[in-house]
């Protein structure tokens, strides 16, 4: 086939006369030769013959650009540019452009190039190019673009799929970019509505699951009543309803087999807290085995478990390949975070099956008998209500070891101008906790506060701006710090004297990584919602009841008082590293773990 493009492209190169009679039999020749091939520049070949050929069809240029859009990046925007020059306005270009920047985190704002005018009136431009802007953390950017995409959407009727794709996205897209910002109530107004969207639409379980998920998550950051959110957890059965499909007859095996289920066995927070207990499982008791449905790194390949990937499976063949290995636990490290599996559970593969670790909450899910908590985290007497029965381990139901950091950085030593941290993520900055600051700061009038931001580098006046309103404090007391690498976040913890804990989502990752560091941290306690006390567990548990709070006047008298006590400060810093360490024992924990584990199914 190859040949007689060869012949037919030299043929029509001597007879210019001959080329559009025969443009579809050498198009068909180009396919055919082209369709295996997976050599880019063999592909750029044939179809720049074409473009030599038919210099007004850029869609030869564009097959080029796709050639090598994968292993050649900049080759591919190469060729999307010159398209560009040629024809501004070809959308399907410019499309194919920022999803390639897109696929390889490649900064669009960063390519010597600029966009027609016009396009900025395309909502399938406007989307795409906001989600280029996303990805590089630069929301408040991207969030303009959306916008203007919904507004111009929302006088559309939608009727093709692909109409009503970008309206669910677009809302959905909005939703996630406000939670980012910290602003909850955007956030969750807009993926509830994304949410309905996805149902009224009947777009993928895929999409349906990933609004209805957030909208849970975004719950946390805020004080819902328990009673209303706990019906809206109840709501999962619409998408995954109960379907137990197996039998349980079967011999007993020789060791407890536990499953451990999740998209996160990669370079992610869930594996500080889970590589240590996988580590330490008593072997001569339990087989472990992992079910991965994404890549796995090699973090998780030295250590004594089987693998088995179920990335390629549907949930009810995933749930029959779990089920064949005679699983006795599985558990669920996900929750409702993105790239959750938890339509797998509802087939019951398992005839334990358990949710841990990864979520702050519940599943809702009828087929999730348990939830791992302990008795602070989850307070005997909270309202909190789950579809799973709690077991509350007798020490903090959290064992450590970064990922990250091979040995604890020495703290600075505490001078005149304490300097408070406010690092976990910016969408924790809640406006009760910026109100409890603020007032902290107003009465500590030498402080300082470093607060590290989860967007990149782009316009600091802005940022300052908008903590100098919400902290009113000059913008010689603010210290930011943009995304870091994880080297520099590590050294992050010897610039700050406090760590100010965040609410109603208190810090869990950034909680241990600054004890792990022996900075002390002040946090607040609400028996009612589990989110809020994950650092109150940890610190009661270290013996450090004074650094947590029961009320916000309580949280604001104890900085204060650390504030005009350097010394207890220092106190605090050659003390906590080891206290922080000795609760995060493997031997002690795992004791209490595996004790509760096998509770479950005698």
């Amino acid at each position: 086939m190859i040949q007689l493009f060869y012949n037919l492209y030299s043929f029509l190169l001597q007879n210019p006369s001959q080329k559009f009679q025969n443009k579809h039999k050498i198009y068909s020749y180009a396919q055919s030769s082209t369709s295996n091939s997976d050599d880019p520049f063999f592909v750029c070949d044939i179809y720049y013959k074409l473009y030599i050929l038919y210099p007004d069809d850029l869609d030869n240029l564009l097959h080029i650009a796709n050639a090598f859009r994968y292993k050649h990046p900049y080759h591919a925007i190469f060729y999307h540019t010159h398209i560009l020059t040629i024809k501004p306005l070809f959308v399907k270009n410019v499309i194919a452009l920022l999803q390639l920047c897109i696929d390889h985190s490649i900064p669009v704002y960063s390519l010597p190039i600029s966009f027609h005018d016009s396009l900025f009136n395309n909502t399938k431009f406007l989307s795409k190019y906001a989600q280029c802007h996303f990805q590089q953390y630069r929301y408040r950017v991207g969030i303009n673009y959306t916008l203007k995409s919904m507004k111009l959407l929302s006088t559309q009727v939608c009727n093709t799929k692909e109409e009503k794709y970008d309206k669910w996205s677009n809302y959905h897209d909005v939703g996630y970019v406000y939670y980012a910002m910290g602003d909850v109530d955007n956030a969750l107004k807009y993926t509830n509505k994304a949410t309905d969207l996805a149902l009224k639409f009947d777009l993928s379980m895929v999409d349906k699951m990933l609004s209805y998920s957030n909208s849970l998550c975004y719950e946390d950051f805020d004080y819902p009543d328990n009673e209303v959110l706990f019906k809206k957890y109840e709501k999962i059965h619409i998408y995954y309803p109960d379907k137990p499909m197996f039998s349980f007859d079967r011999p007993k095996n020789k060791k407890i087999r536990i499953g451990y289920l999740s998209g996160n066995f990669v370079y992610h927070v869930i594996g500080n807290f889970i590589i240590p207990i996988l580590q330490n499982h008593d072997f001569s008791q339990f087989e472990i085995y992992l079910f991965v449905h994404r890549e796995i790194v090699d973090l998780y390949k030295n250590l004594n478990c089987k693998v088995v990937h179920i990335n390629e499976l549907n949930d009810l063949d995933a749930a029959k390949l779990i089920n064949s290995h005679n699983i006795d636990i599985l558990i669920d490290l996900d929750g409702h975070t993105v790239n959750n599996r938890l339509g797998i559970f509802a087939y019951h593969p398992a005839p334990v099956q358990i949710t841990y670790l990864g979520y702050p909450n519940g599943t809702g899910m009828k087929s999730m008998q348990y939830r791992i908590t302990d008795t602070i985290a989850d307070h005997i007497d909270t309202t909190q209500k789950y579809s799973e029965k709690l077991i509350r381990l007798p020490t903090c139901f959290l064992l450590y070891k970064s990922i990250y950091q091979v040995a604890p950085n020495k703290p600075r030593k505490t001078n005149n101008i304490i300097i408070l941290g406010a690092l976990n993520k910016e969408i924790k900055h809640s406006k009760y906790a910026l109100d409890v600051w603020r007032t902290i700061l107003k009465e500590c009038p030498d402080v300082k506060i470093l607060i590290k931001l989860e967007e990149v580098y782009y316009d600091s006046e802005k940022y300052i701006e908008h903590y100098k309103n919400k902290l009113n404090v000059p913008s010689n007391r603010i210290i930011l710090m943009y995304k870091l690498s994880n080297d520099d976040y590590n050294n992050v913890f010897t610039k700050f004297d406090i760590l100010l804990d965040t609410f109603p989502y208190s810090g869990t990752t950034t909680t241990c990584n600054a004890l792990y560091n022996s900075v002390p941290i002040v946090t607040m306690y609400n028996q009612n919602h589990h989110c809020h006390n994950v650092s109150a567990s940890i610190l009661t548990h270290m013996g450090l009841p004074e650094l947590v709070a029961k009320s916000t006047e309580e949280y604001i008298s104890i900085v204060k008082n650390l504030v005009h006590n350097p010394a207890k400060i220092d106190e605090y810093k050659q003390t906590i590293c080891e206290k922080f360490k000795y609760i995060m024992d493997p031997s002690r924990f795992m004791k209490h773990y595996e004790n509760a584990l096998v509770k479950t199914i005698m």
